[in-house]
């Protein structure tokens, strides 16, 4: 089994919202300090095609300690209240491992 951890983030923004929430993700506080934090392998935000408020976050981090320190990182940040008021519901987290 892999030491790798691997997450998607299912989230529902509010209508109107998803342009604020990707110019937030592409400013200096957001997708770049998370791919350039220790561990992270990858980190891609993307957009359903037929749902604009609808976003996937595909992470990849080299071990589960890795991504544990990032969320203290952002738990202690002003980034994720401000993207908490973009929000529709709390998003949906899902651990998952490849198969192939």
């Amino acid at each position: 089994m892999s030491s790798l951890f691997n997450q998607l983030a299912f989230i529902k923004l509010e209508n109107g919202k998803s342009s604020l929430f990707l110019d937030l993700m592409k400013s200096p506080d957001g997708n770049e300090v998370t791919r350039s934090f220790p561990g992270n392998i990858l980190f891609e935000v993307t957009q359903d095609d037929q749902d604009e408020n609808s976003i996937i976050i595909n992470e990849k981090w080299d071990s589960k300690v890795s991504w544990e320190n990032y969320m203290k990182f952002r738990a202690n940040s002003s980034f994720v209240n401000k993207l908490s008021s973009f929000l529709a519901a709390p998003p949906e987290f899902k651990i998952v491992s490849a198969i192939d």
